[in-house]
C-alpha cells in the first residue's frame, strides 16, 4: 500500500491543488504606473544593487589587470567601468525579460532581423555592454583578507 503524499492520494492522477483565494496583481501603489523602476525598486531594493555594483568593479579590476591583451581599447581606464546602479538595473531588467521572452541564442535578443528583434534590448543597452558585465558579474569578494559581513538586512522577493 503506497502511503499518502501531501496532497496526492493512492488513485490520484494529479494532485488536488486548493483554489487560490488570494487578491491577484500588484498589492503596492507607485506614483506613475509608468515608472518601471518604481516597480523594480520594489522588489530589489537598492543596497544590494549596490553591492551587485562594488563586487563586480572590484572583480573586473582584478581580472583586466591580470589581461595581457583587454577585452576592449579602454578596457584598463576609468571609462570602462563595468558597473553602475543603472547599468546593474538595466542588465538585470534584460535577463528578467529573457525569462519572458525565449531565444535559442543570447545574442538573438540584438538582432536586426525582422524574426528575431527584440527592441528592447539594443534600446535599453549594447550587446558589447551586456556581455562585459556577464563576465564580471560578481556578487561577493573573493578575496579573503577583506571578508566581512556585507548584507545584515534580509531581502524578500
Amino acid at each position: 500500500m503506497l502511503p499518502q503524499l501531501q496532497g496526492f492520494y493512492k488513485n490520484d492522477r494529479q494532485p488536488r491543488i486548493p483554489p487560490f483565494i488570494g487578491n491577484p496583481g500588484v498589492q503596492f501603489a507607485v506614483e506613475n504606473e509608468a515608472d518601471v523602476i518604481s516597480y523594480f525598486d520594489h522588489y530589489i531594493p537598492p543596497e544590494p544593487i549596490e553591492i551587485i555594483v562594488d563586487q563586480t568593479n572590484l572583480y573586473a579590476e582584478k581580472q583586466t589587470v591580470k589581461m595581457p591583451h583587454p577585452v576592449t581599447n579602454h578596457a584598463h581606464s576609468e571609462e570602462c567601468k563595468t558597473g553602475t546602479v543603472i547599468k546593474i538595473k538595466k542588465f538585470l531588467s534584460l535577463i528578467f525579460i529573457t525569462g519572458i521572452v525565449r531565444k535559442p541564442k543570447l545574442e538573438l535578443y540584438w538582432s536586426m532581423r525582422g524574426i528575431f528583434q527584440t527592441p528592447i534590448f539594443p534600446q535599453t543597452m549594447s550587446r558589447n555592454r551586456f556581455q562585459l558585465i556577464q563576465r564580471y558579474l560578481h556578487f561577493n569578494d573573493n578575496n579573503p583578507a577583506r571578508t566581512k559581513i556585507i548584507c545584515t538586512k534580509s531581502v524578500q522577493f
